[in-house]
């Protein structure tokens, strides 16, 4: 889900806007979000494909694609000029194939759209892997962030009664547990 969503953000970051946010964009969007969900069904939704984009931009660093994605998926469905229509040389997996993780998803996608509510690049950072290290849930990953804990943290002149005052509070939130019992971790 998380490799997808990273795809879905990337085609329509550089296909379908073409890397530039044009006064359009925004119908392009809408109309893009109502034939996926036509299609797909829900999950579609044109909130949804700017949260896709976003997390591409925000972490393009997450995942490695290989140099001839853009060749790859254009040619699946017969609309590059560059590579001819492929009749069976590629399997739809090649495209989740073609890109890689550069170190292990430790998140799930509703930890990551938690995440992208944090506009600085370094804080996203520190959520993921705090999160990730103390198998912090969704809710006690979304108080954090609503409460500004990694701003507060470093702002702070005795970061020991900060975290003192986040663990007080977020222990009852957080069975670490619940971690392992999530069905997406558990696959």
């Amino acid at each position: 889900l998380i490799k997808r969503n990273w795809l879905l953000g990337m085609r329509i970051q550089h296909e379908v806007l073409q890397d530039q946010r044009a006064e359009y964009g925004e119908q392009v969007i809408r109309t893009l979000a109502k034939s996926l969900t036509e299609i797909y069904g829900k999950g579609f939704s044109r909130n949804n494909l700017y949260r896709f984009i976003s997390f591409y931009k925000s972490f393009d660093s997450l995942f490695d694609a290989a140099e001839d994605i853009f060749l790859i998926v254009p040619s699946l469905l017969g609309q590059s000029e560059k590579v001819p229509a492929t009749t069976g040389l590629f399997k739809d997996t090649d495209i989740l194939q073609a890109v890689i993780a550069k170190y292990p998803i430790r998140l799930s996608w509703s930890h990551y759209s938690i995440i992208l509510q944090e506009p600085n690049a370094e804080a996203r950072a520190w959520y993921e892997n705090e999160a990730a290290n103390e198998m912090w849930s969704t809710r006690t990953l979304q108080r954090n962030v609503s409460s500004q804990y990694y701003h507060r943290l470093l702002q702070s002149q005795d970061k020991a009664i900060v975290r003192d005052e986040m663990k007080m509070i977020a222990t009852p939130l957080q069975d670490k547990l619940e971690f392992l019992k999530n069905p997406v971790v558990a696959e």
